[in-house]
């Protein structure tokens, strides 16, 4: 199960999860290069999940593997990267 909730997501640890996001900056959509950082509370990376792009939705697709939540529990951060900004 995977919900979000206004910028939080929330995961059931140990299963495989599907996140999803459109990205822009001030030249229109990002079509290229966008990652999905999972970081603990302490801030070390849990996950970098490359994206797949769908040009008909915009949609970036990110699947989040269980091994990288198996055993969590608590507030983890979250970001989406491009050329190593946030």
């Amino acid at each position: 199960m995977i919900e979000y909730l206004y910028n939080a997501i929330r995961m059931v640890a140990g299963q495989e999860e599907e996140v999803y996001t459109i990205a822009r900056d001030d030249e229109g959509f990002i079509d290229k290069g966008v990652v999905f950082m999972l970081h603990s509370p302490e801030g070390e990376v849990i996950a970098k999940v490359d994206g797949t792009y769908n040009p008909n939705t915009y949609q970036w697709t990110f699947i989040i593997p269980a091994e990288a939540t198996a055993g969590r529990t608590g507030k983890h951060w979250y970001c989406f990267m491009r050329e190593g900004k946030n």
